[in-house]
């Protein structure tokens, strides 16, 4: 068995010191007092103040009186009284050159080194605050773009093709609610019309990561059919693959192109009529008559 290297208490000191001067967070020791006795160099480079304008010093006078906040000295004071601790307590600082921060506070007894001393680590969260903000921002807007959106829209899992979430527009176009068709694959709904045809699809989106059909029929759980064009792309969020489907009603649109087809179709059919005569008012007027009727169909 290899020699144990002796391990005394100055080599300990020794090496708990280089341990805290190569932190990356700062870290304060402080008296019972509130006075300042110790602090590692990543709390002068956070907070560019001087060891003379810390060392010994009260830290509620610490830099410009930032630490000076009426509940930091009242839990500060609590670990002093009854040896308590805190953990992940918040607080809300003005640094130099970097404006207001966000840190999280670490303290503690230390009795076996220095029994009256209380250690505190520093932890500066402000950009993963700012961070965690903006991603929570990101996912309202596109929470409400997703509900206010007036193409329907479904969201499936690639992996096991199954829909994860539809938005209300989609949901009130197929007259289905959100738990009669969350869970199920796409040609599993009622509102497909031609299964074949939905899964073939389904595998071109696979392997391609896009897809678009613009005339493809679907049907309501009333029987009510529509039109519709479906655009689908599969694509990551944060890190996660998705594939959101973009439905789109083209019932009427389509509709109105039939109209229009049948007007000038029976254009045309004027126009031929008038090739190599003319027309009397009557007969034209006839024919304008016809074609208004055909056009618009008396209802019932």
């Amino acid at each position: 068995m290899a020699d144990q290297i002796p391990v005394t208490n100055q080599s300990l000191a020794q090496y708990a010191g280089a341990v805290i001067n190569t932190l990356q967070e700062p870290l304060l020791i402080i008296a019972s007092d509130a006075k300042v006795l110790f602090a590692n160099p990543a709390f002068y480079r956070k907070f560019l103040v001087s060891t003379g304008d810390t060392i010994g010093r009260d830290i509620y006078a610490l830099g410009s009186g930032q630490w000076d906040i009426p509940d930091f000295k009242k839990n500060i004071e609590e670990i002093i009284s009854h040896k308590a601790t805190f953990n992940t307590y918040e607080i809300k600082l003005v640094l130099p050159d970097l404006g207001p921060r966000t840190v999280l506070l670490n303290a503690r007894h230390i009795p076996d080194v220095m029994p009256e001393a209380i250690l505190i680590l520093i932890e500066d969260v402000t950009d993963g605050r700012e961070a965690e903000h903006k991603l929570l921002l990101s996912e309202v807007r596109y929470r409400k773009l997703f509900e206010t959106a007036k193409d329907g829209i479904i969201l499936i899992d690639p992996v096991t093709e199954k829909i994860i979430d539809a938005n209300p527009f989609l949901l009130a176009l197929i007259r289905y609610s959100k738990e009669e068709i969350l869970g199920k694959e796409l040609w599993e709904i009622g509102a497909v019309k031609d299964i074949s045809y939905a899964k073939k699809m389904f595998e071109e989106l696979q392997a391609t990561g896009y897809v678009r059909y613009e005339d493809m029929p679907i049907k309501s759980k009333d029987g009510q059919e529509h039109e519709v064009e479906f655009v689908s792309n599969r694509y990551p969020i944060d890190g996660t693959e998705m594939i959101q489907c973009n439905i789109r009603d083209i019932t009427e649109r389509k509709a109105a192109e039939k109209k229009a087809a049948t007007y000038l179709e029976g254009l045309e059919k004027l126009n031929r009529m008038m090739t190599g005569r003319e027309l009397t008012m009557i007969e034209l007027k006839k024919e304008i008559q016809l074609l208004k009727e055909k056009l618009n169909p008396p209802e019932g």
